[in-house]
C-alpha cells in the first residue's frame, strides 16, 4: 500500500515541474503571478532563464527584502508587457482563480508563449477545497 504524503504548496508545484519533465536550462520561463517570488529564486538558483510578473508591488517589496534583485516585473496576468512568441514555458501556480478576465488572460499567455510552447498551471480543485471554503 502507498503513503500518502501530504506536500505544502511550494514543494507540490516544484514536483509537479519535475514530472512534467518539460523544463530546459535553453528555455525562456515566465512565471505569472510570482508572490513573494519563491519559485522565481528555485528555478534562477537551479540556472533556469526566468522572470516572473506579480499584481502586487507588496509583494515585489517583500520578495527583494527576502532574496534580493531578482526579476520580477510588476503587471497583471491579463496584460503581459512582452513582446508576442518571448517564452518557451508560461507558469502560474494558484493565480488563475484570481485573474477576472481568464478569457484575456489566456490571450495574452497564448500571444508570449512561442510556437509550440506550454502554459504549465496549478488551480485548486473546488471540489476538494469545498470544506477549507465553507470554514472561512
Amino acid at each position: 500500500m502507498k503513503t500518502k504524503i501530504n506536500l505544502g504548496n511550494f514543494e507540490s508545484n516544484k514536483l509537479f515541474l519535475r514530472k512534467t519533465t518539460l523544463l530546459n536550462k535553453n528555455q525562456k520561463i515566465l512565471e505569472i503571478g510570482s508572490g513573494k517570488g519563491s519559485m522565481i529564486n528555485y528555478l534562477s538558483k537551479k540556472r533556469y532563464n526566468v522572470v516572473g510578473t506579480e499584481y502586487d508591488k507588496k509583494f515585489i517589496n517583500e520578495s527583494e527584502k527576502i532574496y534580493g534583485d531578482l526579476q520580477i516585473k510588476q503587471m497583471s496576468g491579463d496584460d503581459l508587457k512582452f513582446k508576442d512568441d518571448s517564452f518557451d514555458v508560461v507558469l502560474s501556480f494558484d493565480v488563475f482563480e484570481h485573474i477576472p478576465n481568464s478569457d484575456k488572460h489566456l490571450q495574452e499567455v497564448k500571444r508570449v508563449l512561442k510556437p509550440k510552447g506550454y502554459y504549465l498551471l496549478q488551480t485548486p480543485n473546488k471540489i476538494t477545497n469545498i470544506p477549507w471554503e465553507i470554514i472561512q
